[in-house]
């Protein structure tokens, strides 16, 4: 062995752990970019709370919600080319952490609603709790998913579960909806980059 073999073989894993991630290592990544953003930044929060009529708590939950599913969507989006192993491990590792955190906050049954058209509408008013976060948490992403696909082509995915989210919140204010709008746009173009950028050298382990 050369004098410089055993520098060069160091300077090789560094390299190596620094370019790739495992499956768990993103899903934290994403899970820490949206869990933190409610209590990183309490003046945007509460700016569009007070166009609700929903408590400060019930309100970051949901925000933590919305943005659950965008970085779902993100995964779903971001990890179209890798192997369906890679796309199985990422998105169950960053469900683990979403359902850990609905659990812990009681995750609420949705505020009864209609669409009509493009719109959700509801009271913003949550119904009695069935004491089934997991279930809950699930309704949400389906409505989103819903919003997505009646926004179609004319629609941004942020624009379209932005107004959803409105609804949901009881609101229909204008400034309201394009703050959520945006947040949700820019939350999504982070993580699809990230992910894009990890998608073909995440390690499984």
């Amino acid at each position: 062995m050369g004098i410089f073999d055993s520098f060069k073989g160091k300077k090789a894993v560094a390299k190596d752990s620094v370019q790739t991630l495992t499956a768990t290592e993103l899903a934290d990544m994403l899970w820490n970019s949206i869990s933190k953003l409610p209590s990183d930044d309490p003046g945007f929060i509460e700016e569009l709370r007070s166009s609700t009529e929903l408590a400060l708590d019930d309100f970051r939950n949901e925000v933590t919600y919305l943005l659950a599913f965008v970085n779902d969507f993100a995964c779903h989006v971001g990890l179209e080319g890798a192997s369906p192993a890679i796309r199985n491990a990422v998105r169950d590792a960053h469900e683990a952490r979403v359902q850990s955190f609905v659990k812990q906050a009681r995750c609420k049954p949705m505020p009864e609603g209609e669409w009509m058209g493009g719109l959700y509408l509801t009271t913003g008013e949550y119904p009695e709790d069935n004491h089934e976060p997991i279930r809950n948490l699930n309704d949400r992403f389906q409505l989103f998913s819903e919003a997505i696909r009646r926004g179609g082509k004319d629609h941004s995915v942020g624009e379209s579960v932005g107004k959803t989210f409105a609804g949901l919140c009881g609101t229909s204010n204008i400034a309201y909806i394009v703050g959520v709008s945006t947040m949700a746009h820019k939350a999504l173009h982070s993580s699809v980059n990230l992910v894009r950028s990890q998608a073909h050298q995440i390690r499984l382990n």
